[in-house]
């Protein structure tokens, strides 16, 4: 906080959103000169920058996440709370709009709550526990088996007890059953068991994947996205993931014990189950899983020189690892990695020291910089680790036998797998679908054999009609029409965010009309600086038009207006997200009990039965617009230069396109004197990824989100803290 005392320009004044009085507007600069970026035009460094424009938040998030005595959980949780308002509402730097909370009407060949869930890590990518069926699943199963998985739910064991020695055992209380001999499947016990004959059960499942993985994209230590982890994940295993109820259980680990230091650190010691490396080609075995792998690979993640994207995952919370990643991130830098706290105490005993108590911290493990990795394979393999799909070693339930690059990918089971009684499946075929498939394409897919399921999708016309509405339109996505169409109804497991683009540097146009001079670089970059130019934003994005693109009929359910997402963490009872509801309430004065900022939730201001945007306001919206529009005056920005010129990353998709362009119609219909929005259309695929997650050629952008990696609300408050996971989207 110390740099922002000294920013006394008119870029400070632009980013406090507030001034006494106007001065003489001034003059543009020479259109001729070459704009190289918002920082730079500005006249400010890109450090001071996102010191400007993080800072308020920062220091709120700073202040929540100091608080990590266990007993304290209720006051972190109301600090989190009123940093995340801050995010959000009073600083307007991030705009939620959809955490995929709502119905969907989907027909899938698989038996439904069989495999690992929870909202975070990677367990609900793994095709482990899944069981396919070679006929779609009907209204009437699915019930059954719902119910089934209700009462097995409700009547779960209880937790295992430490032993003698301090051990607690991490087996899955809650294990699928085995196929029986001739083949059958059974689903829950007693009374609420559903079997399935093993006429119609089948052991390759064909489904799909929208992004081609980029750069080395196995090298689990380094990545982040989640278009690369959805492969990974299959192929490797830390030491636990989470069952079907979402418990934290075994996986490479059967025990564990914890050890509270009397200088307030905490120890975690892992022992290991008998596993195996193999090759990803042959399947041959290599070598035993061993404690010193997660040795290795932290090691690896923690070193500054490999740019591993959730290293933070580690110095966040490992004694001595911030440290090591310090010393060790200059050019030649060298560190001791014996100070950190991460020891092999035998080759089947893993050991983590943390720097203070972490309750949750099993829920930490579950993400990608805790997998381990062979020293000596990654020692050969170099740079070239996690390249393709041979270039590492697999311990996980499929290995990657087949990849034809904007193809598909072909999973086939690994038979040297340590638990494979519960891989069901045989093969995976991954479908690559490009950006230009229509859903009615994937409908048809579907129906001519090619995947095993599909959510069925609005702009389908005729899918629309065949599955969930019927000839005689009396079906709906909540009862759909067809018997093997079935309404699903889920909270959503990650948050999508509107976000600005504070330090651009990158102008690309398919439609050079757009183009923008210096003058326009530099207004836009003075006005999105102002916080009642981005709170115009937040209350005038209509994204209920965005979002009849998931439901028609209910979109306000998919709608999400807080970031961090529903059924993460909860204390006594109380789910973070209710924190956020009540500060946000008590600080917009909202009295109406029903209020939540979570669409599905709220039932605050109901129209004809039907939810409504808790957020959404056109007047407010043009109200902040106007306020800033004479602070960006009489900070210099001449009048003429309205509306200020925003770029959007438009959809390819042309049928999506419909949604995006009435969102930003209302948008510009009530605000289009202060506001005017380029949409900038990519070409393909690449130059979409490239563009939304590489050189940020956008003002504005819908592009991305954030899941979480671990039951805490920082996991997703930390993304936008200086230097956080997100600020790249930013320009940071």
């Amino acid at each position: 906080m110390k740099k922002k005392i000294l920013f006394l320009s008119s870029v400070a004044i632009l980013a406090s959103g507030g001034l006494a009085a106007c001065s003489d507007n001034g003059e543009g600069p020479e259109v001729e000169k070459e704009f190289k970026s918002n920082a730079e035009a500005l006249g400010i460094s890109k450090d001071a920058l996102q010191e400007m424009v993080l800072g308020d938040y920062d220091e709120l998030y700073r202040k929540a996440a100091a608080i990590t005595d266990p007993a304290k959980t209720d006051e972190r949780f109301k600090a989190f709370a009123k940093a995340e308002y801050e995010l959000i509402y009073g600083s307007g730097l991030v705009i939620p709009w959809l955490a995929q909370n709502g119905t969907t009407a989907s027909v899938s060949k698989t038996i439904p709550w069989q495999a690992g869930r929870a909202s975070y890590g990677l367990t609900s990518d793994k095709f482990k526990n899944v069981v396919a069926t070679n006929a779609a699943m009907t209204k009437e199963e699915r019930a059954k088996v719902t119910a089934a998985y209700d009462d097995a739910k409700a009547n779960q064991p209880a937790p295992f007890e430490a032993d003698q020695d301090g051990w607690v055992s991490l087996a899955n209380q809650n294990a699928n059953p085995a196929f029986a001999d001739d083949g059958s499947y059974t689903v829950g016990s007693g009374e609420n068991a559903v079997t399935f004959a093993g006429t119609r059960i089948k052991k390759e499942l064909k489904t799909t994947y929208s992004k081609e993985p980029e750069k080395a994209f196995l090298n689990y230590l380094t990545n982040t996205w989640t278009y690369n982890s959805y492969h990974y994940c299959n192929m490797v295993d830390g030491l636990v993931e989470n069952d079907k109820f979402g418990n934290v259980v075994g996986a490479l680990a059967d025990k564990y014990k914890v050890e509270s230091l009397a200088d307030g650190k905490q120890v975690w010691t892992f022992h290991l189950k008998d596993a195996e490396w193999v090759d990803n080609k042959t399947g041959e075995k290599k070598y035993d899983v061993v404690a010193d792998d997660f040795v290795a690979a932290a090691e690896y993640v923690l070193n500054g020189q490999n740019a591993a994207g959730a290293a933070n995952l580690m110095t966040g919370f490992i004694d001595g690892a911030a440290k090591y990643n310090e010393d060790t991130s200059a050019e030649g830098g060298t560190g001791d990695f014996s100070k950190v706290g991460v020891k092999a105490v035998d080759s089947k005993t893993i050991q983590y020291t943390l720097i203070e108590e972490t309750p949750f911290f099993m829920t930490v493990l579950t993400y990608s910089p805790y997998l381990p990795v062979n020293r000596t394979f990654l020692n050969t393999q170099g740079s070239d680790f996690g390249k393709d799909e041979n270039k590492l070693l697999v311990n996980g339930a499929f290995r990657i036998t087949e990849h034809e690059t904007s193809g598909h990918m072909i999973y086939t089971k690994n038979d040297r797998y340590y638990d494979k009684e519960h891989v069901y499946l045989d093969t995976v075929r991954r479908q690559f679908i490009a950006g230009d498939k229509t859903s009615a394409d994937i409908r048809g897919m579907y129906e001519n054999g090619e995947i095993d399921s599909f959510s069925v999708n609005v702009k389908d016309s005729d899918g629309w009609k065949k599955y969930v509405t019927g000839p005689d339109g009396t079906g709906s996505q909540k009862n759909p029409y067809a018997s093997d169409c079935n309404a699903i109804t889920s909270f959503g497991t990650a948050t999508y965010i509107g976000y600005f683009n504070f330090n651009r540097s990158g102008w690309e146009y398919t439609n050079q009309e757009n183009n923008k001079n210096y003058n326009d670089k530099l207004y836009t970059a003075k006005a999105l600086l102002n916080k009642n130019f981005r709170k115009g934003f937040l209350y005038g994005l209509k994204v209920e038009e965005k979002l009849k693109m998931y439901s028609p009929d209910d979109p306000i359910d998919w709608c999400m207006r807080s970031y961090t997402n529903n059924e993460l963490v909860s204390c006594n009872g109380k789910d973070y997200t209710e924190y956020v509801d009540a500060y946000y309430m008590e600080q917009a004065l909202v009295e109406d009990p029903n209020f939540s900022l979570t669409g599905i939730r709220n039932k605050a201001n109901m129209v004809n039965g039907k939810a409504t945007d808790p957020i959404y306001n056109a007047e407010k919206a043009k109200a902040y617009f106007a306020k800033a529009k004479n602070e960006l005056i009489c900070a210099g920005v001449p009048a003429d230069a309205f509306p200020i010129k925003i770029d959007v990353i438009g959809d390819q998709d042309i049928e999506s396109r419909a949604y995006d362009d009435a969102m930003y119609k209302a948008l510009t219909d009530a605000c289009g004197e202060f506001v005017k929005i380029n949409s900038n259309i990519p070409q393909n695929d690449e130059q979409d990824t490239l563009w939304g997650s590489v050189v940020n050629n956008y003002d504005f952008s819908l592009w991305s989100g954030w899941g979480p990696d671990y039951a805490d609300p920082n996991t997703y408050l930390h993304t936008f803290c200086i230097n956080g996971d997100m600020v790249e989207q930013l320009g940071f």
